[in-house]
């Protein structure tokens, strides 16, 4: 499914087809991404920081362990991908970053399991016309993307670096 020009939703369908189906079907192996697993017999994600992991894009919905979630960002083709693993089924969503335009707020959040580090996003708006402004443009949510991690300092010492 395709959600304007910069944004796809794909889900795995379950069935038989899902056995030929891999995540690299969506999510190109060969390239350095920057960004965290979560495995469903782990207890912290994984993180990852601009390296390849092509043995992860290998996976189907029906392997265990499976992906519970998962954000990547390959800088070198600006495309960023969130993985949703939801009722045996694989949710990704790719942004093509070059597409959104560099009209953008940064948000940096402290992560509950990934020790010491921020995680940046990346919020964009969209404009819609809104009746109860009397059909004028307002600005409204549009894409959340994820960007990578940032060093996190505390007390003026940096804690962790990538």
């Amino acid at each position: 499914l395709f959600f304007g020009r910069n944004k796809r939703k794909w889900n795995y369908n379950g069935g038989d087809s899902m056995n030929t189906r891999k995540l690299s079907d969506i999510i190109p192996k060969g390239r350095n991404y920057t960004g965290y697993l979560w495995m469903s017999d782990e207890q912290n994600p994984k993180t990852y920081c601009n390296q390849p992991i092509d043995k992860e894009l290998e996976r189907t919905d029906d392997q265990n362990p499976f992906i519970i979630e998962g954000q990547l960002y390959c800088e070198e083709k600006q495309l960023s991908y969130s993985i949703k693993y939801v009722d045996g089924k694989y949710f990704i969503t790719k942004y093509d970053l070059n597409a959104l335009g560099n009209e953008f707020d940064k948000k940096k959040y402290i992560p509950n399991r990934i020790p010491a580090c921020h995680i940046v996003f990346r919020q964009y708006w969209k404009q819609k016309a809104d009746e109860l402004c009397e059909n004028m443009e307002v600005l409204i949510p549009g894409a959340f993307v994820f960007v990578g991690f940032e060093n996190y300092v505390k007390g003026g010492e940096t804690i962790w670096q990538q």
